[in-house]
C-alpha cells in the first residue's frame, strides 16, 4: 500500500475515500504509534509529503523480520569494541529499526539478543563455548614459599 500511496496524486487520493483511509492509517501506524490523525485537507497533504519522502524507509520496516522487545527510542553512546571506545550517539526507535540495522548494532554490540522478542533474518547466532577448568588447591606453604624466592632475587 505505501507503493501507492507514494506513486498516486494526493488530489487522487483525497477523492477516493478507500485511498484516504489507506492514508490515514498509514500515516497513524508510522508516524504517531497508532494515534488519531487530523483528518484536515492540509494535514493530509503533509501526511503524504512524508510518506513519499520515507517510502523506502517504511517499505523496508513493513517487511522486516525483528521484533524489538523495547518500545520507543534506546539511546546508545558508545560502545566497546576490540578493547577500543566506539563513540555511537545514536537513538534507535524500536518501530524505525531495519534488519539490515539490527544487524549491524548486533554485530557491534550496540543491540543485545535479549532486545529482541525476535532476531532478525540472516543474523546468526553466536554461541560462547565454556570450557570447565580445574583449579588446584594452593597450599599456605608454597605461597611462602613463593614469598621467600621473590625476595632472594633482590638481595
Amino acid at each position: 500500500m505505501i507503493d501507492k500511496l507514494a506513486a498516486m496524486d494526493i488530489d487522487t487520493i483525497l477523492k477516493s475515500g478507500e485511498y484516504t483511509i489507506a492514508l490515514l492509517k498509514t500515516y497513524s501506524k508510522y508516524f504517531l504509534n497508532g494515534g488519531q490523525p487530523n483528518t484536515c485537507t492540509k494535514c493530509m497533504r503533509d501526511y503524504h509529503k512524508k510518506i513519499k519522502m520515507k517510502a523506502d524507509l517504511l517499505k523496508k520496516i513493513e517487511s522486516r523480520t525483528c521484533v524489538p522487545s523495547f518500545k520507543g527510542r534506546m539511546y546508545i553512546p558508545s560502545v566497546m569494541k576490540d578493547g577500543k571506545l566506539i563513540p555511537l550517539c545514536e537513538h534507535i526507535a524500536s518501530e524505525y529499526l531495519t534488519d539490515e540495522k539490527a544487524i549491524q548494532l548486533l554485530k557491534i554490540g550496540a543491540l543485545k539478543e535479549s532486545n529482541f522478542l525476535k532476531l532478525p533474518e540472516g543474523y546468526e547466532v553466536v554461541k560462547i563455548e565454556v570450557k570447565e577448568i580445574e583449579i588446584k588447591e594452593v597450599k599456605k606453604s608454597q605461597i611462602n614459599t613463593h614469598k621467600q624466592n621473590k625476595n632472594k632475587k633482590y638481595n
